[in-house]
């Protein structure tokens, strides 16, 4: 009964993510962020994609990671 209870613990502790993040310009060229169940609609053999996010850009100094 410890067990079942500490892995219910956990799996509500895990689930406390985000999907997807609106700062990226131009998100609907990226099918992974529009749903992310996008990610098996795809006829090629490869696919790659990038993104770039300028959300500091009028910030005096932005910050950096």
């Amino acid at each position: 009964m410890k067990k079942i209870a500490i892995n219910i613990i956990i799996a509500f502790i895990t689930t406390g993510t985000f999907g997807q993040d609106i700062n990226f310009s131009q998100f609907y060229e990226i099918p992974l962020l529009r749903n992310p169940a996008l990610a098996g609609l795809y006829s090629g053999d490869f696919r790659a994609t990038a993104a770039f996010r300028s959300q500091w850009g009028s910030v005096s100094t932005p910050f950096q990671t």
